[in-house]
Order: structure tokens, then C-alpha cells, then sequence
């Protein structure tokens, strides 16, 4: 593939995966942001001024209403009002009122809000955040009226709050103050080390670093100005983990390419010809490593099926960091993306690399490996975040530490690649041609 045809696909993967990072947003937009919603301070607030004309209302269905809720809320499950006559079922404490509609995390009671508003009820909002939301903003003085669960039928507890070990308090202190500064200080070094090289590789990496930079920028902002209750940014934040990780594997596989196996060059036998015998380029042979792709690749696959198979968990409580107030919240939107549409994209890209490789053959490695790279990129993130939610849901500080600490790792361990190999590595690779001859060999 040369020429117009290799910029084509070019234009291709990079349209493709533009539009991958942005669907999310619209999903967003579509499904929760222009849904009319306040935010639990507006609506306590309004809940607290217009006392019995407005109500809240919690559209989880009722075994989870009843095993916990918010004090003074009234149940109309979700499921009831996406019936084909919700009005039937409508409790009268609840006609003629102004109705605040929540749910754990902010999505049912969006698509809630926009159903009863199509059948007339105007005065219907969505609380944005839902339950997890309401309880971050606990944390803060003016926090709402509603303070209290109701535990079955009887009981009452103050919104979850759980006393972090001073361990745990320096810990979160290190992670945000000391690890984070520290990791995107050696990603910006990197950067302007990459600055003006040109391989390929280090060019995917300098993009990744960049990338990774900019997410972990969007947390700060997140932090600093927004209390972390951003799905929009938060979710930038994410996509940069992506888009950096993903564009560092494919710098990964570029480089293990063109410096040492030599497998897309159409001048050198591949490196593995100790273990294949015979070099696809050169002789009638089967490639052993394109055949070892073609089952690696649909193994990631499966793999996705393992956040996919995953349930959502709505974490969210306050503690107190060194004296200062804190929630620790995972957003359901944000677990969403991570456990749904993030294998999905994974699967997507992984898919469309095993065709490029099946189908195209040797002048298809160039596109197979950036598209295997990003299906790879999406497939680690979900499996990431999976794990280290499973492990910490309760225990926040350490899924964030882990999470910082890892990514210090990681930059460390790129820094000390280029440091150590910095003579040949950073020097100018010799020209090449870049794509094995469409009439050599059997691939």
C-alpha cells in the first residue's frame, strides 16, 4: 500500500478514532445533558422553600428504594414510568407538584425526566449526580437539607461517612501533591526530549506523551475548580489515559518493528526467522508472526467480555483528608464508559485490525498495528479501572493511589528506556522502506 492508498487509510484510522473519543461526549449530551436538571444544592434548596409542592423523587425500583434512600424521597420506579401509561401509575402524592427526580448516579432519572416532560408534566427536573452527587456535596457546609437514609422501613443513618487511617490520609496527599506533579513533569521532560525526533515510533510517543499529559491536566482542573463533579471533564481525563496509552503501545510496537524485528521492511529478513526458518518476504513460507497476531487478536477480544460481564457500582462517601473534607465519588456515567463503551471500542478496533491482517496481508501491518494498538489502549483502561474499583470500592484513597502510583511507573520506566538506550534510540533511523513488496513470499 503507497502513495494516495496508504494516506486514505491514514485518514481513515485517524477519523475513525476521532470519532470513537468523541461519541462518548454525544452520547453524554444526548442522553443526560440536555435533559432540563439541577444540581442536589438547587434542588435541596427548592425541595426546602417550596416544602410540600415539590417533592423528591427516587425512580430506583423498590427493593433497592427500600433496603436505602434519601430522607423524605417517594419511590415511582423507573420501570413504572417507561410504561406504556406511566400516568396510571403515578402515586397522588405526587400530582400537581414540582417533582425532583434522582436515582444513584444521574442516568434513569434523566431518561425519566425527558419521558414524564414528553407527556406534559413540565415542572419535572433530573438531579444531576444522582445519590452519589447528593452525597458529595455533603461535604460542604451549605450541604442540603436531606442528610439522612432511611434504612428499610425503620431504620435512619447520616449519608455514608467513613474515617480514613492516617496512613491513608498522607497516602492520598502523596498521590495528589507529590506523585501526580511528579509523573507530569517527567512526561513534559520526555516531551521536549522527543521534541524534534522523527522516527515513527518516537513520534507515537511523543503524541502519546502529550495525550497523557493533557488528561492528567484535566484532572487537575477537575480537582481545582469543578470539586471533581465534571463527567465532562473527568471524562477527558479518561480519554486522554486512553489516547496516551494507546499511541505508547503503538510506539511500543513501531519501534520493536522497525529496530529489531524488521518485519514491515521489504529490504531485511525479519528477526524471527530463527523460529520461523524461512522468511515469508524472501521465500514461500507462512509468517509466524502475522499468523501469531491472527490469534492474539481475537483473544483480546474475549478479554473485553470481562468488563462487559461487569456490574456498575455506586460508590460515593465523604471522609476527612488531614482536617479537610472530602468525598470520594466513581460516577456510574464515568463507569460506564469505562465497563461498557470502552471493551466495545476495544472490540471494534482489535476487529478491524484482525480484518486489515486476514485480509490485506503484509501491506496491511502498518494500519493493523495502530489499530491494534488503540483496541489494546481502550481494552487496558476498562480492565484497569475494573480491577482497581473491585478492590477499593470501599476504600477510595488506595484506588487512587494505585491508579497515580502506576502512572509514575510507567513515565519512569519510559524515561529510564531513553535514557539507557539514548546513543541509538534517539539517533535518526537509516531509510528504509517501510512496507514489505506486495509480490515477495506467502504471507
Amino acid at each position: 500500500m503507497t502513495g494516495p492508498s496508504r494516506d486514505r487509510a491514514w485518514i481513515g484510522i485517524v477519523l475513525l478514532v476521532a470519532v470513537t473519543a468523541a461519541l462518548p461526549l454525544g452520547l453524554l449530551w444526548l442522553l443526560i445533558a440536555r435533559v432540563p436538571s439541577v444540581d442536589p444544592f438547587v434542588a435541596s434548596d427548592r425541595l426546602r422553600a417550596q416544602q410540600e409542592a415539590a417533592v423528591l423523587v427516587d425512580v430506583r425500583e423498590t427493593a433497592e428504594f427500600e433496603a436505602s434512600h434519601l430522607e423524605g424521597s417517594v419511590n415511582w420506579p423507573f420501570s413504572q414510568i417507561a410504561s406504556e401509561a406511566p400516568l396510571d401509575t403515578m402515586p397522588a402524592k405526587l400530582r400537581g407538584k414540582h417533582l425532583f427526580l434522582i436515582c444513584n448516579g444521574g442516568v434513569s432519572s434523566a431518561e425519566a425526566t425527558r419521558r414524564l416532560r414528553s407527556l406534559g408534566i413540565a415542572d419535572t427536573w433530573n438531579v444531576t449526580g444522582g445519590i452519589q452527587s447528593w452525597i458529595a456535596s455533603a461535604e460542604r457546609p451549605d450541604y442540603p437539607a436531606i442528610t439522612t437514609f432511611r434504612l428499610g422501613p425503620d431504620g435512619a443513618s447520616p449519608l455514608p461517612y467513613r474515617p480514613a487511617p492516617i496512613v491513608e490520609q498522607f497516602s492520598a496527599v502523596a498521590a495528589g501533591f507529590v506523585i501526580k506533579p511528579l509523573y507530569m513533569l517527567l512526561a513534559a521532560v520526555m516531551i521536549f526530549i522527543l521534541w524534534r525526533r522523527n522516527a515513527q515510533d518516537l513520534v507515537f510517543l511523543r503524541f502519546g506523551l502529550a495525550s497523557f499529559l493533557a488528561g492528567e491536566t484535566f484532572c487537575t482542573i477537575n480537582y481545582l475548580f469543578f470539586n471533581e463533579q465534571s463527567d465532562t471533564i473527568e471524562y477527558l481525563h479518561g480519554l486522554g489515559m486512553v489516547l496516551g496509552l494507546s499511541l505508547m503501545l503503538a510506539a511500543l510496537l513501531e519501534g520493536l518493528d522497525s529496530r529489531i524485528f524488521h518485519y514491515s521492511s521489504a529490504a531485511d529478513k525479519c528477526a524471527a526467522i530463527g523460529l520461523c526458518k524461512a522468511c515469508s518476504k524472501f521465500a514461500p513460507a507462512p509468517c509466524g508472526l502475522r499468523r501469531l497476531f491472527l490469534v492474539l487478536i481475537p483473544s483480546a477480544v474475549v478479554l473485553a467480555g470481562i468488563p462487559l460481564t461487569a456490574s456498575p457500582d455506586a460508590v460515593s462517601y465523604n471522609t476527612t483528608i488531614l482536617g479537610t473534607p472530602y468525598n470520594y465519588t466513581h460516577a456510574l456515567v464515568q463507569q460506564l464508559f469505562e465497563i461498557r463503551f470502552a471493551p466495545i471500542a476495544a472490540v471494534a478496533l482489535l476487529s478491524l485490525s484482525f480484518g486489515t491482517l486476514a485480509l490485506i496481508g503484509p501491506q496491511g501491518v502498518r494500519n493493523a498495528k495502530v489499530l491494534f494498538a488503540f483496541g489494546i489502549g481502550y481494552l487496558i483502561f476498562s480492565l484497569l479501572r475494573l480491577m482497581l474499583l473491585s478492590m477499593y470500592s470501599t476504600d477510595m484513597v488506595w484506588f487512587v493511589f494505585w491508579e497515580e502510583a502506576t502512572e509514575l511507573m510507567l513515565m519512569a520506566a519510559i524515561l529510564a528506556v531513553l535514557l539507557v538506550f539514548r546513543q541509538r534510540l534517539l539517533a535518526a533511523l537509516p531509510a528504509v522502506a517501510s512496507q514489505v513488496a506486495p509480490k515477495q513470499g506467502t504471507a
